[in-house]
């Protein structure tokens, strides 16, 4: 099941690389898996009930969940200068 996941992560970079061509996609790739393997230990804190690991490894989800928005806003800013 895992291996699917990280599948339909590169479906999801190779899709952002193919419409826009200022996405490097390995480094989107390792931002990718990274958010993936934060968000299966965030669950496997749940279950375990350490909601304190829970909660710190979210604060870095959330914070990586920016970077993200901050790079994919960037590269479309670049794809399309003349609209900003």
């Amino acid at each position: 099941m895992e291996k699917k996941w990280y599948a339909n992560g590169d479906e999801i970079v190779a899709f952002w690389h193919s419409i826009n061509p200022y996405l490097h996609q390995t480094d989107f790739r390792k931002m990718f898996y990274d958010h993936l393997a934060m968000t299966k230990a965030e669950a496997v804190y749940m279950l375990q009930h350490d909601y304190q690991s829970s909660i710190d490894v979210f604060e870095r989800i959330e914070l990586e969940s920016l970077q993200m928005a901050d790079l994919l806003s960037t590269i479309i800013i670049q794809q399309f200068p003349s609209v900003f």
